[in-house]
């Protein structure tokens, strides 16, 4: 390892960085986070450009009020950075942390990069020494992906699915859910619609700063969408291979006639769109009708509250009284369709089962996006 360690590190130094003045700057992140980072490769993918608020050609302008930026775009300069999980002795002491090194304007900037750069030659002797650290350390990082414990509010989601009564299980308003044991009784009961369902998990989950944390007391489905498709509280999902345990489906039904759209409020249509809960990672599929072509099928299990079930396999299906399709929260199976041609496999579109009558929808019709909570309280 120590040879190898040393010949990337000779490689970068007297190969890739140029003979110039640096800067470098160290961002580290807490212990929770750092076990986190350090196991989960998708999270440590470069990102976006922060200025960029909507990155798909459906945005729309948002139902809720967002948080102008504070302040001006930064002056682009020439520079690279890059990712380091570091594992001494056992996970109980990993630390990840992000390295950017900037290369230093001419000298006729007196900015504060080339007021502050170091003589080039110097940086480089200490950079190799420090690369191999770095690089040494890095080596020992276990290569299999860290199974963590599903998000809080994937735990209540289930036990909720688990638990609730069929003839406790309703879809409507005003939304409330009382938990087995916690209310008393042997079972769990719910009323709730689907984004109302995603509310009073977030809530119960993570505190009462979640009530209102999207500009109302209860966003509607395409509240909740507009927020993922701008990156306000959420971090988007658009590969199918990122999709994980938790994550939000958010739909928006542009072909609905909403009108009068705001965070919590809507008139003119029956629904804004849909909000479900990602209950197990997307699994590849053999493609069944409906095909579009140069696309490829994938199942992502969820758990939603509908009046309207996923198919057989839907945990509401005839479990009624009398023998009817049960509504309210659930669990069900969704199809996602994705780009055959893009290495990246981006979401394309979605059936809300996998029966071959079920509606293929493209974003151009009903705009689906994949949002991960960054906001805890």
């Amino acid at each position: 390892m120590g040879r190898r360690m040393a010949e990337g590190a000779a490689l970068l130094v007297d190969h890739v960085l140029p003979a110039v003045g640096y800067r470098r700057w160290v961002l580290s992140f807490p212990g929770p986070m750092a076990v986190r980072l350090g196991y989960d490769a998708p999270l440590l993918r470069p990102r976006r450009p922060t200025g960029t608020r909507c990155h798909r050609p459906t945005c729309r302008p948002p139902t809720m009020p967002l948080a102008p930026r504070s302040h001006p775009a930064p002056k682009p300069v020439t520079g690279a950075s890059s990712w380091h999980p570091l594992s001494i002795v056992s996970a109980a002491f990993l630390q990840v942390h992000k390295h950017v090194s900037i290369v230093a304007p001419s000298s006729n900037d007196s900015g504060p990069v080339a007021a502050s750069s170091v003589n080039g030659a110097a940086m480089r002797s200490k950079t190799r020494g420090t690369i191999s650290f770095f690089v040494a350390l890095a080596m020992t990082l276990p290569a299999s992906a860290y199974a963590g414990a599903p998000p809080k509010h994937m735990v209540w989601a289930k036990l909720l699915v688990d638990s609730v009564a069929p003839a406790a299980n309703d879809y409507g308003d005003p939304a409330q859910i009382t938990w087995k044991t916690y209310n008393g009784l042997e079972y769990s009961t719910n009323r709730t619609k689907c984004s109302s369902l995603v509310t009073q998990l977030l809530v119960m989950s993570y505190g009462k700063n979640f009530d209102g944390w999207l500009g109302c007391k209860s966003p509607i489905a395409a509240s909740y969408h507009d927020a993922i498709e701008v990156e306000a509280g959420f971090s988007l999902i658009e590969e199918i291979e990122q999709v994980d345990v938790g994550d939000i489906i958010a739909i928006r039904y542009d072909d609905a006639g909403c009108t009068n759209v705001t965070c919590g409020s809507f008139t003119g249509c029956r629904n804004s769109g849909h909000v479900a809960l990602v209950a197990s990672r997307p699994v590849a599929r053999d493609a069944t009708a409906p095909i579009i072509p140069g696309t490829l099928q994938f199942t992502v299990e969820i758990i939603d509250s509908t009046r309207d079930i996923h198919g057989t396999t839907d945990t509401r299906w005839q479990s009624d009284v009398l023998g009817s399709d049960d509504q309210g929260v659930g669990r069900g199976t969704m199809r996602l369709y994705v780009d055959s041609l893009d290495p990246a496999r981006p979401i394309v579109g979605y059936t809300w089962s996998t029966w071959s009558g079920s509606t293929f929808y493209p974003h151009s019709v009903r705009d689906l996006v994949v949002g991960r909570i960054r906001r805890r309280s």
